[in-house]
């Protein structure tokens, strides 16, 4: 079975989990759930699989990333993060998925506690992401993202 099958097996399996437990919450709660809440929370769900993939993505393009997360954590997820929302949101608007804006993946960066006093504006994120479509089109993303280890992510 080819990779892709095995993938397509085990997105059906999640989605029918997801019905499921749609059924199940109208079932025990008798309750009808809002079609807007719904849709939202598949949305998000659609984002954070996308993203998640993309940090899948990331380990398999630059595997140094987890001797990074052995010396210093904080550039790790400085470089994880920050590669990881760009390249989510390139996917994101190739595959026609909800993409967060620049402004609103600052926000989400400076939860993280060591990129909490990140100096990042919404002009240099899009700067970035710009500069990773173009690596992405060369075949350079390793490139990249060793460039945003050294020039951005300068942590600790």
């Amino acid at each position: 079975m080819s990779e892709s099958r095995n993938i397509e097996e085990l997105a059906k399996d999640v989605i029918n989990n997801i019905v499921k437990a749609y059924e199940e919450l109208r079932m025990v709660l008798k309750i009808d759930l809002p079609k807007e809440l719904v849709n939202e929370a598949l949305r998000e769900t659609e984002h954070i699989v996308i993203h998640e993939l993309c940090h899948a993505a990331i380990r398999k393009v630059y595997p140094e990333i987890g001797k990074v997360y052995d010396v210093n954590e904080a550039k790790a997820t400085c470089v994880d993060e920050l590669v990881g929302r760009l390249l989510e949101t390139y996917v994101s608007r190739r595959v026609g998925a909800f993409v967060h804006s620049f402004e609103e993946h600052i926000t989400e960066l400076r939860l993280y506690t060591p990129l909490s006093n990140l100096n990042i504006t919404p002009e240099l994120l899009k700067g970035l992401y710009e500069e990773m479509v173009k690596a992405i089109e060369g075949g350079k993303l390793r490139e990249f993202i060793k460039k945003v280890e050294r020039d951005i992510c300068r942590i600790g």
